[in-house]
């Protein structure tokens, strides 16, 4: 506490001037969650035992044909199922009766108990950008949403220095394989080169971009520090899928450290456009601050990115397409569009509490082609 400039009868005597309510200093602003909800890409009508998706991850093939050549017929399977377990989020408070009987009047400068589920949901709301990171799959996190981790296993074994792009992605997401071909059709991922005429090569392989490839480098080892911009660049390349906007990146998603090496190395080579407005800008248009564009997507800082991959391995941007990620909720009882959607309150005689909970039933939905991760893959 400060030291006190007050005689002892003064302090005695003067009440300490407080004001009331309080400052809340744990506020963060979570770009993803707010994109979600402009995309409307938040479905509050979840249902089934599990969330299940057909995903047609081939396409019927041209063949030439000569006059009278005799046709051949074959049921053929253009689908496959991805499934997921709803997870649940929670948090919970208790006020006793003597507590609430203590905080009232003017002697309760915080109204701690007063509109208690609001206060809760400010808290959930902050605190969520966190799990839409998470490795769904990993130790200890089985109960949690299967965030954007959850689909970025990489065989660190595999990879080679010149490759820009994880040469062998090998995890399971939605109980599908990300692993290239693993359901037919040939590619070529050497180098530079990510490239397949097959759908089924690459349909459920997100892209994983080697920050340290020597191709990008010239033959040395290339750096966040020193090529983040043509990491980003290539990224994003790869991760369009089509002309439609829904088929390329909104944004990507960086540490504060990395974001400011990102603008340092384009604040050499070109104008820096910081919030280029709302019609070419998804967060401008939602109201975010400091928003960088490279090649026409939107880069800014997350304080919920994680500091390393699934092998360890420094991040140093996540790339999001907004239109292929969905959170998927399961309803109330009584339906409504609630994203808190498992809350309320009620008095425990035994205990003579009052007991408040909130959270939600449902997960993180994505397709994992169209999202990008750039980190150090050595």
């Amino acid at each position: 506490m400060p030291t006190l400039d007050a005689t002892a009868r003064v302090l005695a005597t003067t009440y300490q001037k407080w004001l009331e309510g309080y400052s809340d200093e744990t506020e963060e602003d979570h770009p993803i969650l707010a994109s979600l909800k402009a995309k409307g890409n938040i479905d509050y009508s979840g249902s089934g035992v599990y969330y299940q998706e057909s995903i047609k991850f081939k396409r019927l093939r041209l063949e030439g044909y000569a006059d009278m050549d005799r046709l051949e017929w074959a049921r053929k399977n253009l689908y496959k199922t991805q499934q997921h377990e709803w997870r649940g989020l929670q948090l919970t408070d208790a006020i006793s009766t003597k507590e609430m009987r203590q905080n009232k009047g003017m002697e309760a400068r915080v109204k701690l108990f007063e509109d208690k589920l609001n206060q809760m949901k400010s808290d959930a709301d902050d605190d969520l950008g966190a799990f839409l990171y998470l490795n769904g799959q990993a130790a200890g996190n089985e109960k949690k949403l299967e965030g954007f981790l959850t689909m970025m296993d990489y065989n660190l074994g595999g990879q080679l220095a010149a490759d820009v792009f994880a040469t062998a992605p090998n995890g399971t997401y939605g109980t599908l394989s990300t692993a290239l071909g693993n359901y037919g059709g040939t590619g070529t991922n050497a180098g530079a080169v990510r490239e397949s005429n097959d759908p089924e090569w690459d349909f459920w392989t997100p892209i994983v971009v080697n920050a340290l490839n020597t191709t990008t480098g010239g033959g040395s080892p290339a750096s966040w520090a020193t090529h983040a911009e043509e990491l980003v660049g290539a990224a994003i390349t790869h991760a369009i899928r089509g002309n439609n906007k829904s088929h390329h990146l909104d944004m990507f998603c960086l540490s504060r450290s990395n974001y400011v090496t990102l603008k340092d190395q384009v604040r050499t080579k070109e104008r820096i456009q910081i919030d280029p407005g709302p019609d070419r800008s998804l967060l401008v248009s939602l109201g975010f601050k400091g928003v960088m564009m490279v090649d026409g997507v939107d880069c800014i800082v997350d304080t919920d990115v994680p500091l390393t991959d699934n092998q360890g391995r420094p991040i140093r941007a996540l790339g999001w397409n907004m239109s292929k990620t969905k959170m998927c909720l399961l309803p109330e009882s009584g339906g409504g569009d609630s994203f808190w959607n498992d809350s309320g309150s009620f008095y425990d005689p035994d205990d003579k509490t009052f007991k408040w909970w909130l959270g939600l039933w449902g997960n993180l939905i994505f397709k994992p082609r169209y999202q990008v991760m750039i980190s150090d893959i050595a």
